[in-house]
């Protein structure tokens, strides 16, 4: 991180001017802003691996990436090995990619109903889909934050696309209990005690 840079990679807003090239959206939409910046037009990101962007990061990637190997995409309100693309904890955000990355959200939604599609949920949902969790499997979620909760949602991730039954582990003693402000999808979650 640098001084002044601007960090926050979930966000939303709405739309209050577009560069003369952006088609996908216009002023005064509403828009969902994922923070994965992807060109849209490259290797990865024409088989929807946006992630794997080879055109939108000129960082390193990785502090881990000792074999130069080329980064992933760039990333809204990360460090500068992700890019260091501003991000939307600001009164206003520059969007780059703007015909690739935000999402339009219909008027009939909420910006609470919507704006975990920017991070938290495609994560969650991802994190079923990797691990490849099939029909009757059981799913383990270690340290059940906001992540590891998306299964375990009123719709439950892991039942819609395995039929896996979920179990929440939470490592840390002070949050084996749900506090009684937590919605009620998160006071369902089964913890056991940290071995």
């Amino acid at each position: 991180m640098r001084e002044g840079d601007i960090l926050g990679h979930e966000f939303m807003g709405v739309v209050e001017e577009t560069g003369r090239e952006v088609t996908r959206v216009q002023r005064g939409d509403r828009v969902v802003v994922t923070f994965v910046i992807a060109c849209g037009a490259c290797f990865f990101c024409e088989r929807s691996l946006f992630a794997g962007c080879e055109t939108t990061n000129d960082g390193r990637g990785a502090i881990l990436n000792k074999k130069s190997l080329r980064p992933g995409a760039a990333l809204s309100g990360f460090t500068h090995l992700y890019g260091g693309v501003p991000g939307g904890q600001a009164e206003y955000a520059r969007v780059p990619m703007a015909n690739t990355g935000p999402l339009k959200v219909p008027d009939a939604q909420s910006d609470e109903q919507v704006l975990f599609l920017s991070d938290i949920l495609p994560t969650g949902y991802q994190t079923v889909i990797n691990a490849d969790v099939g029909h009757g499997s059981s799913l383990a979620i270690f340290a059940a934050g906001p992540v590891g909760l998306i299964p375990l949602s009123p719709n439950d991730v892991s039942r819609l696309t395995s039929g896996a039954e979920p179990m929440a582990r939470r490592l840390l003693s002070r949050r084996l209990q749900p506090t009684p402000r937590s919605p009620p999808d998160q006071r369902r979650c089964r913890a056991w005690p940290a071995p």
